[in-house]
């Protein structure tokens, strides 16, 4: 199988992360994108997340609507941080198989993927694609080359947007899947 990985907090997920994925099952030809969550993000020390159980059900309710993705829960119940070399390491144990691996990325994270850790090691395990994303620019990615561009258009929204949305409860209609908008309003999330 050929296989997408797409992690992220997800706090909460939106129409951009599932359009992205989408676009990127058809431009790299992937049977599956697995949207992992990240439970303890190395990359976002000392911010307060919406607890993992609430994210979790925000993608079981995004991806009803997306056929290309399944949810992957494999950093549930970790208080340490995860490293994307470690979720590669142990995806690949837990599966098995001749899998074939790409890593989804934004370009915004691309242009912070030096200082990830192992980002060679990364490179050795799977294929990285990035997707160019509003408002960054291209050439602040170091060594462009080591990832496969994907030409695709992804909405710009960003999570933090509709968290801000949110808090006064309108204005998520075109951020975020229905029910997604439900749960976060009816469980006063972002409030």
């Amino acid at each position: 199988m050929r296989l997408g990985i797409l992690g992220g907090t997800f706090d909460p997920v939106h129409l951009g992360h599932t359009a992205l994925a989408t676009a990127a099952a058809d431009a790299l030809s992937l049977d599956t994108v697995l949207f992992i969550p990240n439970a303890c993000p190395p990359h976002k020390p000392g911010r307060t997340l919406t607890p993992y159980e609430h994210r979790v059900k925000m993608l079981e309710l995004a991806l009803a609507d997306c056929p290309v993705g399944e949810l992957c829960e494999m950093e549930a119940g970790t208080d340490a941080p995860h490293y994307t070399i470690d979720t590669i390491h142990a995806l690949k144990a837990a599966r098995g198989g001749d899998d074939e691996y790409f890593l989804i990325l934004g370009s915004d994270e691309a242009a912070d993927f030096p200082s990830w850790r192992g980002p060679d090691r990364i490179l050795a395990e799977v294929a990285v694609a990035v997707a160019p994303r509003v408002g960054c620019d291209m050439n602040a990615i170091e060594n462009p080359d080591i990832f496969r561009i994907l030409s695709v258009e992804v909405p710009d929204i960003s999570s933090t947007e509709i968290r801000k949305k949110a808090a006064s409860k309108s204005g998520l209609e075109q951020l975020v899947h229905p029910g997604v908008a439900g749960y976060l309003l009816t469980h006063h999330l972002y409030e």
